[in-house]
């Protein structure tokens, strides 16, 4: 079983991997010998660590809700002579909840941009760059994007629009 995933070789970009789901993905891909991009706003100070059986992923700190996030990553993925992504995965996520009532815009708008259209952006900037002729995008959503939930309004939508997102990638693509 240990050695039943192999992506020696491979490169893999992580969104919001600093802890949660996202860090268990960064570590499962390390563990299949994937070279792993690991992006978050802010990362956890260093801890000395027992010895481990994968690569540490290389961090690297941005604000994806910057307006200038994509160039900034560019400027990072340019300094690591990164020249393919093979896997793009799509996790980082906000969720802001609140009485419908007492909703307020801001909250809705910073929701939908980093849940829906910084994947967007993300994955037309990664296809038209780094897979050009190969690659795989894994968009991570919640069931609240097909059963939904209350007090999150903007949460539910940008989870059951990332759900549709990939759905046309996946024709698109």
């Amino acid at each position: 079983m240990k050695n039943m995933i192999n992506l020696k070789g491979k490169t893999v970009l992580i969104t919001g991997a600093a802890n949660g789901n996202g860090l268990a993905i960064q570590k499962a891909f390390s563990k299949a010998g994937a070279k792993v991009l690991a992006i978050d706003k802010k990362f956890k100070p260093k801890h000395k660590k027992k010895s481990t059986n994968f690569k540490v992923p290389t961090k690297i700190e941005l604000d994806m809700l910057n307006i200038n996030f994509i160039l900034e990553l560019n400027k990072h993925l340019y300094k690591l002579k990164i020249k393919k992504i093979d896997i793009l995965v799509n996790n980082a996520g906000i969720t802001l909840s609140n009485d419908l009532i007492k909703y307020k815009y801001n909250d809705w708008s910073k929701t939908i941009e980093l849940n829906l259209s910084l994947p967007f952006k993300l994955s037309q900037y990664i296809c038209s760059r780094y897979m050009k002729s190969s690659g795989s995008i894994i968009n991570i959503t919640r069931l609240a994007s097909i059963f939904g939930f209350p007090n999150n309004p903007a949460y539910v939508a940008s989870k059951s629009g990332l759900r549709g997102l990939t759905t046309s990638l996946v024709f698109d693509l």
